[in-house]
């Protein structure tokens, strides 16, 4: 914090003295406390007045806030000096204009110099002490996926309930709960709603809580937006003293085109300056930011996952991390994969299944199977006695095998799990489920039905 300061940033000259001393004792490598500030004062600053600033002064969280304040008077200040200069020069017709020009040029750059834009860096370290710091590492909010203090981007086509798995994801970390079978680390959780009105907003995270068993998400917080004006600047500045009052380890932005204000998302110099913003966010918060974009049009199985995020490919080389949401061939369901993966080891992709009002795991189903264009044999006719054909008399097939030999002989995955439904309905093949340990049971197929606990007979003998 000192290394963004200097001395001619406070009006007040026992300011001044104050962090003239706090610079002194930081370079001598002691303790930056009110006791140490207070030995080492000279007559220019009262004790008790020093004493009383530390119930007067920002805390750390605020600091980021507070140095931007400071800084803008600072310069308003000497601005304010500058134009009584520039009048004085003015008036004095014994100096040459070019004399009067070059000194007022000048006084600007000392201005500018004092700005935030120009004094925000932080210092250079040297990499042996940098190596030697105990950094801690950030929690996980959310298992294999997110950090605090990282940014994610999740992307899916239209209307793929993009909205929906947000407040989802909003709940379950302010409340501890997991997504989709993950972990994750309870931290407060800020929710910038920029589309919905509010009636469906309030509908869809009822119904969510409701559907997640929570009584009780207290201290999550939402802002409202839908029509109001939101350039990401202009955003950034109101958002942070309420930000910082929270002490929020995840904001969540719903969607991110709605801060664009007159940038183009296709653009990779207007995609990093709003980056930048997002990225000013997490910097004076510590919290982890989240927000959902649009794909390409079109059915998305024959691109790259990275590929399928609509706009600059600077969303994608900025993030963290980037959870990617395409179509399955199975109606209703989304292959989830994480291809960008900046500090986790590689995510192992899986299906989700809408059922209201969640995406639900469905570890039935390939994540390799993602929706293709139709094609001329999708609608092929297929009976029960032809998917039996497939399963083997003495023992049984996984479902998921099962699904996939149909499907290779150029049947639809629905019709092929369809015919199978009926045939278990008519008794012609049974379900068998097998217990793993840490994960869903393995679900078979066979053409009898599973021994039961403490059944005398074995499968072989039932099926004779």
């Amino acid at each position: 914090m000192l290394g963004q300061l200097v001395a001619g940033d406070f009006h007040d000259l026992r300011h001044q003295s104050i962090f003239g001393v706090l610079v002194n004792l930081r370079d001598n490598g002691d303790e930056l406390n009110t006791l140490n500030l207070i030995k080492c004062l000279n007559g220019n600053v009262e004790k008790p007045y020093a004493a009383n600033l530390v119930n007067e002064a920002p805390s750390p969280l605020q600091f980021p806030v507070y140095l931007e304040a400071l800084k803008d008077m600072t310069v308003r200040r000497n601005l304010r000096v500058m134009s009584q200069e520039i009048l004085k020069h003015s008036s004095d017709k014994s100096q040459p204009i070019e004399s009067i020009l070059t000194k007022l040029q000048g006084e600007v750059q000392k201005v500018s110099q004092g700005s935030l834009l120009n004094s925000s860096l932080p210092p250079i370290e040297e990499f042996e002490e940098f190596t030697a710091l105990d950094i801690p590492k950030p929690p996980e909010l959310i298992k294999g996926l997110l950090h605090q203090g990282s940014k994610m981007l999740i992307s899916g086509g239209s209307k793929t309930y993009k909205t929906w798995v947000l407040i989802d994801m909003a709940v379950s970390v302010h409340t501890g709960t997991p997504l989709w079978g993950l972990q994750t680390t309870q931290a407060n959780v800020l929710y910038v709603n920029l589309e919905l009105d509010r009636y469906f907003a309030q509908y869809r995270c009822k119904e969510i809580r409701r559907a997640k068993n929570i009584p009780n998400a207290k201290g999550l917080r939402i802002w409202n937006l839908r029509s109001y004006s939101c350039d990401i600047s202009e955003l950034r500045k109101r958002l942070m003293p309420e930000i910082l009052k929270g002490d929020y380890g995840l904001i969540v932005f719903d969607p991110i085109y709605k801060v664009y204000g007159g940038r183009d998302e296709n653009s990779v110099s207007d995609v990093a300056e709003i980056m930048n913003e997002l990225e000013q966010i997490i910097n004076a918060t510590g919290s982890a930011l989240v927000y959902a974009t649009h794909q390409t049009k079109g059915i998305q199985s024959g691109k790259e996952s990275i590929d399928r995020i609509s706009g600059s490919g600077a969303f994608a080389r900025d993030v963290d991390t980037g959870l990617i949401l395409t179509a399955h061939d199975e109606e209703g369901c989304y292959t989830a994969e994480a291809p960008i993966l900046r500090n986790f080891k590689p995510f192992e992709p899986f299906v989700l299944r809408w059922e209201f009002p969640l995406m639900v795991r469905d570890d039935e189903l390939d994540p390799k199977h993602l929706k293709e264009k139709k094609n001329p044999n999708s609608g092929k006719p297929c009976t029960v006695e032809q998917v039996m054909a497939h399963v083997p008399l003495n023992e049984p097939i996984e479902k998921n095998l099962l699904i996939g030999k149909v499907r290779a002989t150029g049947i639809g995955v629905n019709r092929a799990r369809e015919l199978i439904n009926l045939a278990v309905s008519e008794k012609q093949l049974f379900p068998h489920s097998v217990k793993r340990s840490g994960t869903n049971d393995l679900q078979q197929i066979a053409r009898y039905p599973q021994k039961q606990q403490g059944d005398l007979h074995d499968s072989h003998d039932l099926h004779a």
